[in-house]
């Protein structure tokens, strides 16, 4: 298999010791659009097909302070309410909120165990406390196989901040330099990368399951 451009500078860090990897589209498998389609059945507003403004939507004030711990969850939606003009049960809304998650890749636990086996790993996650509930329970033996688990409404700073990283760094104690960051949004990649890590870009071509087999 050949690594393509983006993904090159992974062939450089022979020196690599750890693994950020996100968990979110590279461990567990989402589709926001599913969310989105679900609040505007219960909108009061006329459908409009507007899923790439959707992910703007999702970098206004209320969906990275939830993110990052600083309102509750009741705040949040009532914020959803307002901005997606809905009227309906807090319940409802939750479910929709949540029809983004789909589930874990069956992959993800045989290769954290093989990344485990050569290199220290760290995950690194922006979810809220509504999706981190709801996938708790799924996802708790996955966490269990890295060094340490990193929740950015928890640590209470998100990607692609420099300071969500930093976070990880410093209280894991190691050096950017020696440390591969696997993600799936190209922006928290180049975020990475200006702070000296490698970076492997998880995308239609490169899953979690092919890192093995440039790395061991």
């Amino acid at each position: 298999m050949e690594i393509s451009s983006e993904n090159r500078n992974i062939e450089n860090k022979s020196e690599i010791k750890n693994l950020i990897i996100d968990l979110g589209g590279v461990c567990y498998q989402i589709e926001i659009y599913r969310t989105y389609h679900d609040l505007m059945k219960i909108s009061t507003q006329p459908f409009r097909d507007i899923d790439d403004e959707f992910e703007q939507i999702l970098d206004m004030e209320p969906f990275k302070l939830y993110e990052t711990g600083k309102i509750s969850t009741d705040e949040f939606i009532q914020s959803v309410k307002r901005i997606f003009h809905l009227n309906a049960e807090d319940t409802r809304i939750m479910s929709a909120w949540n029809k983004l998650l789909i589930g874990m890749f069956p992959y993800a636990i045989p290769t954290i165990l093989t990344l485990r086996s050569k290199f220290k790993i760290y995950l690194l996650s922006n979810i809220n406390d509504l999706h981190y509930n709801r996938v708790y329970r799924e996802c708790k033996e996955l966490y269990t196989y890295f060094n340490k688990t990193y929740f950015s409404h928890h640590i209470q700073q998100r990607k692609p901040d420099a300071a969500a990283f930093e976070y990880v760094l410093n209280d894991a104690k190691i050096k950017p330099e020696e440390t591969l960051f696997i993600d799936d949004t190209l922006r928290n990649i180049k975020a990475a990368e200006s702070l000296g890590m490698g970076t492997f870009h998880i995308n239609s071509v490169y899953s979690l399951q092919s890192l093995p087999y440039f790395l061991i």
